[in-house]
């Protein structure tokens, strides 16, 4: 058969407890973390099915270590200040407080932008999952097949051309920064109910800008 790999480097621990496999209800054969199992510090891991992982693990057999084991390396691997931070940050994780939160942030800032873009009657979107946001100006959702899960992937990767780069300033004048090539950004735990308003009036403001300056 094949088998199934997730790259949870951004979704492993943000979207629940167990990423993306426990917010969908899949489970993967291999999976790749970063960022939070290594608690913001380089360090990653791969996990998965048992047999699997046997490859790579050292038997004490030197001629199949040798010869027939798959090699693994890590710049970080066993670093003891980045593994004290891994399990401090899962610690504080594994409980899916942190995450229920964000995703119900996350919920409210995407609700609050897209009443910005009907309010100001501009035709576009935001979207994402959980904690996630992803902006899209000159399509609506259903254009774009976003709620049927329909979407031309290919289009959405091409984002706004050059209007998102006008849209990434405008936001930045307002006080906000995200990912400015694909006009998405990620919440964090130390956000709150005050900074998705913020980010929601800092939307509003920018999109008024480009209005006036004829970008829109």
């Amino acid at each position: 058969g094949v088998i199934l790999i997730f790259d949870e480097v951004v979704t492993g621990f943000r979207m629940a407890p167990g990423g993306a496999q426990e917010y969908y209800g899949v489970t993967a054969d291999l999976t790749c973390l970063a960022k939070a199992v290594a608690g913001g510090l380089p360090g990653a891991a791969l996990v998965g099915r048992a047999d699997l992982l046997d490859a790579i693990t050292l038997t004490g057999d030197a001629k199949r270590d040798r010869t027939r084991r798959v090699a693994d390396q890590g710049t970080y691997s066993g670093t003891p200040l980045i593994a004290a931070a891994g399990v401090a940050a899962l610690e504080i994780l594994k409980t899916g407080e942190v995450q229920r939160e964000l995703n119900r942030l996350g919920d409210r800032l995407r609700a609050g932008m897209n009443d910005v873009l009907k309010t100001r009657g501009v035709v576009g979107c935001v979207y994402g999952t959980s904690s996630i946001f992803r902006i899209h100006l000159g399509a609506t959702a259903q254009e774009l097949g976003i709620p049927t899960y329909t979407m031309d992937v290919t289009r959405l990767d091409r984002g706004m051309g050059p209007l998102g780069g006008v849209l990434h300033l405008a936001m930045l004048l307002n006080g906000v920064d995200y990912s400015r090539g694909a006009s998405h950004g990620w919440m964090n735990g130390a956000m709150s109910e005050k900074d998705v308003d913020m980010v929601i009036d800092a939307f509003d403001r920018s999109i008024v800008r480009l209005r006036e300056d004829k970008r829109l």
